[in-house]
């Protein structure tokens, strides 16, 4: 949520002369918030700025018509866009420099309808900006939010050098920052590393990164790449059929393969590869660990406040929760029947919290669920049209971490609160 003493500084954006002072000022209140996105809404009486802060929105302020135009063009400006383009969708990209820090600044615009509005129809435009901070690759594996036996078991598919390793959850849920990091604890000179990206969102010291286009796709740029001799290829999505068998043929050839796969769980993963076309026999031989994940906003250390033992009436409607509390409650020392967890504070001796500036949170933090498949191979081979059977071998044969055993450990620990792990865990 944006900071109440933002919202009296934004309230004097509306004072700025220059729409250059203005967009500096934004992004100013954006970057200092940790906001990943600035939307500019067209609303029926202005220009809604809207701030996306540890995946929640918040109003920042609201331009009159009269400067939507300057504003909006003024951006597009900024990211080498055709200004007089309203009708179809476009995107852009640009570098913004901000106390000695460079982001990468997507841009994407879509024509929007106004009922009763201007006699074109589609006349205003929305705009969003993604912030894109070079930092964020920075962070090693270890501290997205991994436990240590989520660690371990994804260090070991990285150590095969071989396979199909595949990232997925919702957009947004930080497919690609993990993507990035595998890549970076696995650098080295002795290897060869490729990435196929559209585009690829982040730089690599030394990494080829191929972006694909209208003339050359995810596939095409695949094939090309492994004629470059490759030892590990990062593919940013899977999107089609021609993609999936790609890779997995690749990952079945002795590369390495990392890649992400739109889907709400990872005993889902093998029977969507199977639906965009790759054979059960292959999907089994090919693919080797599969990592769900979720973002969750994570309570400030500082002014988190631990709440009494919770009764199951509040919390044990939910049988995933239920699920992931008996999981891991043990060697925490919970039950079933009652946990102790926290809620956000946001004050400390009767004055906002110095870290997390009020809000309760700073940041937000990986929770996952981690499959490997090589354990569940046969089960891949004969049943693989059936995740539910899939995900009942992978908990027989301890092959998956569960994402609500994840959140509520994360619970336990007092880093995320029990209602978010709720949000989450709902399949």
């Amino acid at each position: 949520m944006v900071d109440a003493r933002e919202i009296e500084r934004a309230a004097a954006l509306q004072g700025e002369r220059t729409v250059s002072s203005f967009i500096k000022r934004c992004f100013a209140i954006a970057l200092k918030q940790g906001a990943s996105d600035i939307h500019f809404q067209p609303v029926r009486d202005g220009l809604l700025i809207r701030l996306r802060t540890h995946g929640i929105m918040a109003d920042l302020v609201q331009l009159p018509v009269s400067d939507e135009s300057t504003v909006i063009n003024y951006i597009k400006t900024l990211a080498d866009m055709d200004v007089n383009e309203r009708r179809k969708p476009t995107d852009g990209r640009f570098f913004y420099e901000h106390e000695g820090d460079s982001f990468d600044i997507r841009v994407s615009t879509t024509p929007v309808y106004e009922r009763g509005g201007r006699e074109d129809g589609l006349c205003r435009q929305r705009v969003v900006l993604r912030i894109l901070d070079h930092r964020s690759i920075e962070i090693p594996l270890s501290e997205l939010g991994l436990l240590p036996h989520c660690q371990e078991m994804l260090g070991r598919a990285l150590y095969k050098r071989s396979g199909l390793i595949l990232c997925t959850g919702p957009v947004g849920s930080g497919k690609t920052t993990l993507l990035y990091a595998m890549m970076r604890s696995i650098a080295s000179s002795a290897l060869n590393l490729l990435v196929v990206g559209d585009p690829p969102e982040y730089e690599l010291d030394g990494v080829s990164q191929g972006a694909v286009s209208k003339a050359c796709d995810f596939a095409a740029f695949v094939k090309s790449f492994l004629r470059q001799d490759p030892d590990v290829l990062m593919v940013g999505e899977i999107r089609g059929e021609d993609t999936a068998n790609v890779v997995t043929d690749a990952a079945i050839m002795g590369h390495l393969i990392l890649s992400s796969l739109h889907t709400k769980s990872s005993s889902i993963v093998p029977y969507r590869l199977n639906r965009l076309g790759v054979d059960s026999a292959l999907i089994s031989e090919g693919l080797n660990l599969v990592v769900n994940q979720r973002l969750v906003r994570q309570l400030c250390p500082d002014c988190r406040i631990r709440q009494d033992k919770q009764t199951p009436a509040s919390w044990v409607e939910l049988e995933e929760i239920q699920r992931g509390a008996v999981a891991v409650g043990a060697s925490y020392g919970q039950t079933d029947t009652t946990i102790e967890c926290y809620s956000p504070g946001g004050t400390r001796d009767g004055q906002p919290c110095g870290r997390c500036k009020g809000s309760g949170f700073i940041g937000r933090i990986g929770v996952f669920e981690v499959l490997d498949a090589s354990k569940i191979a046969d089960v891949l081979r004969t049943s693989i049209d059936q995740p539910s059977l899939v995900m009942e071998a992978a908990l027989q044969r301890d092959a998956i971490w569960p994402l609500a055993a994840d959140a509520m450990a994360k619970v336990f620990d007092g880093i995320i609160t029990l209602d978010d792990a709720k949000a989450i865990c709902i399949r």
